[in-house]
This record gives structure tokens, sequence and C-alpha cells, in this order.
């Protein structure tokens, strides 16, 4: 048996070298014996929080049971013929920004002291796409019980993790459990459907559900099922914006009906993170082409993506001019003539957007907002914000927040 023992961690070990996948021995009696992760006691108390998690979920009739949580994935296989079982990871489904990671402690309330401890251990959790990570498994679980299993298999009987049952899993982070963190709030719906509402393409990679607050939810029995139904939730989210930023009503319908037909066809979360993607960025450029008409000329069309680049900035006709090379005079008429605003009027309105997203999704004074977007004055600020969208900075964020 030891002889046994010995080549099991010599495989881990080596599979760890190669292919960089955290790999960890334990018995649910005893705990954790053998690791290919450096485990101090902060971290062991980490991983126990996933071994005391999973025991009530796994199925004995499954050769290995795969759970998702957040950002991680971990796979828990049962050695046969011993009491031992295998970790599998955790891995990441992508790299968490220091912002995310800081959501995960506040979350998980994990003191401060633990902090440190937990947020490298995090940092280091490699990076693997959801289908590697099952073909990984299914290639450990082949290697040692010699036992075939598809991924498709371990896909369809995946369990996404809940917790309403127990506040404990973790010594170190007692309650971690928040009830008003459960679901993803308004935020993330609200900023999703600004952007889309504006067609603001350029800024669809800020939005996402990794980024939100909260959790997302459990809406269906598998992975594959869950995605699916997140997925007719954000097509409906969009249509709803796209129509509210001037897409014809019958026109967007046709569209969502499309997409609800080609999320029912998907059959792997590839499929369905692409046509995520794809959802958003085609609402999106069909409200921002009736908003923003089509510019053929070339000049205009680089005048327009520096302007937009550099709203933070302070810029100037005759600099943008200059750039181009051409006179101040002529980028002027040319400007207004394919645009149909002065650039002073299309500039101002580009900040008054940016000084609307800040003020719904942030609490930034007037006086901050107004020297980021280089307004001379708090007052001109002001005045500007209530020439164009015709109530005042401080009544349009009471708005907003009130509903």
């Amino acid at each position: 048996m030891e002889n046994k023992l010995s080549e099991l961690q010599t495989f881990l070990n080596l599979y760890n070298q190669l292919f960089n996948f955290p790999l960890t021995l334990y018995t649910f009696e005893k705990g954790f014996f053998f690791s290919t992760l450096e485990l101090d006691d902060i971290a062991k108390d980490f991983l126990s929080y996933q071994q005391k998690y999973v025991e009530p979920l796994i199925d004995e009739n499954e050769c290995v049971n795969i759970f998702t949580e957040d950002f991680f994935l971990t796979a828990l296989m049962k050695i046969q013929d011993s009491k031992l079982y295998l970790l599998i990871g955790p891995v990441k489904l992508d790299i968490l920004t220091e912002g995310q990671i800081t959501k995960l402690m506040e979350r998980y309330h994990v003191p401060n002291i633990y902090r440190p401890s937990i947020e490298f251990i995090i940092e280091n959790i490699p990076v693997k796409e959801h289908s590697v990570f099952l073909k990984n498994v299914v290639i450990i679980n082949y290697a040692i019980n010699r036992c075939q299993c598809s991924a498709n298999k371990l896909l369809e009987s995946e369990t996404i993790e809940k917790k309403e049952d127990s506040n404990d899993y973790i010594p170190i982070l007692e309650n971690y459990f928040d009830e008003e963190a459960r679901h993803v709030g308004g935020e993330f719906e609200e900023k999703l459907i600004f952007i889309i509402k504006n067609g603001l393409v350029d800024e669809l990679h800020e939005i996402s559900y990794g980024n939100a607050k909260g959790r997302i939810g459990i809406l269906g029995d598998t992975y594959l099922r869950n995605i699916k139904n997140q997925l007719i939730i954000l097509n409906s989210l969009c249509l709803r914006a796209a129509i509210s930023g001037g897409m014809d009503r019958e026109t967007a319908c046709t569209v969502g009906e499309k997409y609800a037909r080609e999320i029912e066809k998907c059959k792997t979360v590839n499929e369905l993170s692409s046509l995520s993607t794809k959802i958003k960025y085609d609402y999106c450029s069909r409200v921002k082409a009736i908003i923003e008409p089509e510019i053929n000329n070339p000049l205009i069309l680089k005048a327009i993506i520096y302007i937009k680049n550099n709203k933070y900035n302070y810029i100037q006709a005759k600099d943008i001019a200059n750039d181009l090379g051409v006179t101040p005079e002529y980028f002027s008429a040319l400007f207004k003539k394919y645009t149909g605003k002065t650039f002073s009027e299309y500039y101002n309105s580009l900040r008054i957007q940016e000084a609307k997203k800040l003020l719904i999704f942030t609490d930034k004074s007037l006086v901050e907002i107004a020297m980021l977007l280089n307004f001379s004055s708090q007052s001109h600020f002001q005045n500007q914000f209530k020439k164009v969208i015709g109530i005042t900075p401080t009544e349009y964020r009471n708005m907003r927040k009130t509903g």
C-alpha cells in the first residue's frame, strides 16, 4: 500500500509540474496529508472549505464530481479501493482583478489578518478554460482509476455549489454567507442597459457577471442549463435596452427570438460564452448605428476615435486638426458636415454621457467629476449638464437612486 501511495504522489507531482494543476490527497476522516500546493495552516483551512462543503454533495454513483463556485472550478475524485479522495484544483476560469479579489474577501467576510494569505493563494491558483479543465480531469481519472468518463458526461453532472444550509464552512471565514450578496443586484443590470441603450460598444468589455456584485444565482439543475438560463436573461435585458436606445421593437423581438433558439442549440460552455459576447455586441452595435450614423470620412473617423479615447483629457479642435495635418477651420467645417455637431458640442456630449455614468455608478462628488472631465469648474459642469440633460447632476443622481 505504501509503495502504491508513493507512486501516486510521484505521479501527482509530475502531472502538476507538466500541466500546472493543483492536486491534493485527503480523507474525510483525517483531512489533508499530501498536496502539490504549499499549504500552510491558513491554506489548509481555505481548502478545507471545499472538503467540508462538497462532502454532502458527492454523488457516489459518479466516478468524479465537478463543482463550480464564483470564478473557480474543482473536481473531487474518489480513488478506487481506498478511502482516499483526490481534489483536482481549484482552478480559476479567468484572471481575477484586484477589485474582484477584494469583493471575494468582502463577500466571505475574511478577517483582515488573513487576507494577505488568502489573496496570495487566489493569485497563484492557475487559470484554465472550462473545457481544458474537464479534459484533464478525464485523463487523471483514467490514469489513476482506469475508469473512462467523458468530458460531456462530467459537464452534464456538474454541480453548481449551493450554500444556503450552513454558515460555517471555513473556520476562518465565519458567517461568510451574506444573504444580501446572494444574487447579482441591480447594478449589473443597470450598467448593461446603460451601455447598450447608448450604443457604447467600446465599453462592453467593462460589463460581465464576473465583475458584478453578488452572485448570479442557481438557475438550472446542471452547469450547462444554468449558463443557458443566464443567457436567456441576458438576451432579454439586451433586447429591452436596445428598444430604449431607439431600435425598432419588431426588429428587436425578431433578433431576440433568433438568439433564444441559438442558446438552446448550444452544447458546450465555450459555445455559450461566444454567444454571450455576440448577443451583447450585436444589440449594442445596432443601437450605435442608430445613434451615430456611419461616417465615411477617414479624417473624421480618426478624430472621433481620438476624442472617445481622450474624453478624460482636455482637448481642443486645433490640436486634433494639427495632428491630422489640416487647418482648424477646415477640420471644424468637415466635422460639422459629417457629425451634424460642432466639435465643442460633440466633445461636450461625450463628457456629459461619461458624467451620467459616474453619477449613477460611483459616489464621486460633483467637484471630482468636474475635475475628472476637465470642466473649468463645478458650476460650469452643472450648467452644461442641465443644458444637455434638462436637469442638474444632483437631480439626475437622486432620480436614478430612487428608481
